[in-house]
């Protein structure tokens, strides 16, 4: 009976333990690089929305004699079918750009802000002028910032090439 069990061939269990071991390390390290690939998808189309949303606000700026004040700044409605229901506020700044901070904002939500320049839009004597500020975009625990006075768009305070 014990030459039939010492004839047998077969796997050690320390081969065993070293295989699986070998096959756990290679699938972990392809599962790191299928997560780095799904993020740096996701930041491409979060940075598309976001200068979507930045063109589509400079085409509205167009469309309205070069000064925003066809849109009343506090209705929306007009962004949200040109950009996407995720736009949750429209606003004038007094200041001069916003902060992330002054935003509390769910993710994927989107706040424009413009500011009065001090000028009237072109051939009016009493409509102000506005120009595009900042674009504020959070979504998956990203924050997205458009900023007109340099032109850049952000991702959580890091210039995104």
């Amino acid at each position: 009976m014990f030459k039939r069990l010492k004839n047998k061939k077969g796997f050690t269990l320390v081969e065993l333990l070293v295989t699986i071991a070998i096959i756990g390390i290679l699938s972990t390290m392809v599962g790191l690089s299928v997560n780095f690939f799904i993020k740096q998808a996701n930041e491409k189309t979060q940075f598309t929305t976001i200068e979507t949303a930045v063109k589509t606000c400079n085409a509205i700026f167009m469309e309205t004699n070069l000064g925003y004040s066809g849109i009343t700044v506090g209705d929306i409605t007009e962004y949200q079918s040109r950009i996407g229901s995720y736009v949750k506020e429209v606003n004038n700044v007094t200041g001069g750009t916003v902060n992330t901070s002054d935003v509390s904002a769910d993710n994927n939500e989107m706040y424009i802000y413009y500011k009065y320049d001090g000028k009237y839009a072109e051939g009016s004597t009493n409509e102000p002028k506005y120009y595009l500020v900042n674009i504020i975009y959070k979504i998956d625990n990203n924050v997205w910032i458009y900023s007109y006075t340099n032109g850049k768009i952000t991702l959580n305070g890091q210039a995104y090439n």
